[in-house]
């Protein structure tokens, strides 16, 4: 009988170590569940650092002190980890050291683009702020996304003679791409696809990875490969899913639900449908055409249709409030952010607490930001657009209207906005047993189920299915990713 070669290596914990057949042969990861570094068989190895929050502040290519070839990307955030700029170190015997700011993306209620102008520091003695270039329209790069985030076209901010067809103008397209259901290119249906950061659900790419655009794809829980549809770790919120493996993409559904950060699948239009149903159940409950302030009961019943949880259960707005304020579960976010995480199927709740009497309540919901009107004071456009909310407040039986309609100029300084993560539980710190044998089995427990993988040399039953489907059929990578699908969704 043949044996099979293993292909894919798991630590004891499920985080990916070696991927035979793409030259991977080693991926170091750290305590906190992200990956270090990897070394590969031909090509770049990668070496990555972490801030407190566990977000990206370095990235480096190869070792540029002693590679030609080699680079250093770091990452400025903001306090929410937003970048704010990318900078790039570099050291070749042509230009000898060369520090460039590269990137500095641009924002809204979310990422609209970047502004891509290279710009060498390391030469620089002194900033005269008189003789710098002004930017160019040609310099911004706007992204076009579709439903789920993902980047289909990127345009500059120039416009071109148009090409016939009655336009006189056209945007200048710099990038353009289609994607396969879980995020693969489409075969000659992209152009130019490896000239912007971001791609997959507005992920940035690692291209470096496997050596091809858009073959692999960070995000701020984990690292996504999109050839199998598959994470490279397992889910940090893999208790609140153990019905399905804790590796699968998207709840193996990327048409409807998308993932950005890495931890759940988001559904924007369970959230769409869990607010009619909630104005509906406060409807139902209106006696004599009155409409009492039911605002809490609109949020809540929401709430529990989208999570499955209880939490907020027979609470008023006040307390509400005082909770999400003290719950490990919520997270306040900023206004101008409240929109697209909605659209990302994020749930997120507006809240208010009165010194005296009752507050208010209302859930962000789907939908295109307010471009009138202001908050606190500042105009919508101005940031980004006012986020659209369902409110079942007295008087109130709406599903959508804007966030400054529910809560009056002088309550919206007092207003949070809280976003809903579930205490995430990082991939080092599950709860796991295994026998000191190498090739012992390593269980990973959940909730109410079990997912089973090996630790050491012994393959898993999705490596020997995968592998097998290439070695026998000739199906190539391909053939791996439906092997990993059975053996994930339907044997354990």
């Amino acid at each position: 009988m043949a044996t099979l070669a293993i292909n894919y290596s798991y630590d004891a914990l499920g985080n990916l170590l070696r991927d035979t057949r793409e030259g991977i042969t080693n991926i170091d990861w750290t305590v906190a569940g992200k990956v270090r570094g990897g070394t590969k068989s031909t090509g770049p190895s990668l070496t990555f650092d972490y801030g407190a929050s566990g977000q990206r502040t370095v990235k480096q290519v190869s070792d540029p002190q002693t590679d030609e070839d080699g680079y250093r990307e770091h990452y400025i955030r903001d306090a929410q980890g937003n970048i704010m700029a990318t900078y790039r170190f570099t050291n070749t015997s042509a230009d000898g050291y060369s520090l460039k700011l590269t990137e500095r993306p641009l924002y809204g209620s979310s990422r609209l683009g970047s502004l891509r102008k290279e710009e060498e520091l390391n030469q620089f003695e002194t900033f005269d702020p008189a003789a710098a270039i002004p930017v160019q329209q040609i310099d911004l790069n706007y992204e076009l996304t579709d439903h789920l985030g993902n980047v289909c076209a990127v345009v500059t901010g120039r416009l071109l003679d148009g090409n016939g067809g009655g336009t006189p103008k056209q945007a200048e397209l710099v990038s353009a791409q289609g994607y396969e259901p879980f995020g693969s290119l489409l075969p000659g249906r992209n152009y130019n696809a490896s000239s912007y950061r971001f791609g997959f659900n507005g992920m940035e790419k690692d291209d470096e990875v496997h050596d091809g655009a858009g073959l692999s794809y960070t995000s701020e829980y984990r690292q996504y490969d999109p050839r199998i549809g598959r994470w490279t770790s397992i889910d940090p919120m893999f208790k609140s899913f153990p019905w399905q493996s804790p590796y699968a993409g998207f709840d193996n559904n990327p048409i409807l639900k998308n993932d950005p950060h890495g931890d759940a699948a988001g559904d924007p239009a369970k959230i769409t449908n869990a607010a009619t149903n909630a104005v509906q159940t406060v409807k139902d409950s209106d006696k004599d055409g009155n409409q009492p302030a039911k605002c809490n009961i609109g949020v809540n019943t929401a709430f529990t249709e989208i999570t499955g949880s209880d939490e907020l259960k027979g609470m008023r707005a006040n307390e509400m409030y005082d909770h999400m304020g003290s719950s490990s579960n919520f997270t306040p976010i900023e206004p101008k952010d409240a929109q697209a995480a909605a659209n990302n199927g994020e749930v997120v709740i507006a809240a208010y607490k009165a010194p005296s009497g009752s507050g208010h309540v209302a859930l962000v919901v789907p939908g295109t930001a307010m471009m009138s009107g202001t908050w606190e004071g500042t105009q919508a456009k101005a940031m980004g657009g006012i986020p659209q909310v369902m409110d079942t407040g007295a008087g109130m039986r709406t599903e959508a209207q804007g966030v400054n309609q529910s809560f009056g100029k002088g309550k919206q300084a007092d207003v949070v906005f809280y976003k809903y993560t579930p205490a995430l539980t990082n991939s080092n710190s599950q709860e796991v047993s295994a026998t000191a044998a190498s090739g012992a089995a390593a269980t990973v427990a959940g909730n109410s189920g079990q997912a089973y993988f090996k630790a050491g040399l012994e393959p898993t039953l999705p490596e020997k299915l995968g592998n097998w489907l290439m070695d026998h059929m000739g199906v190539g990578t391909g053939g791996h990713s439906i092997g990993r699908w059975l053996a994930d969704d339907y044997l354990y």
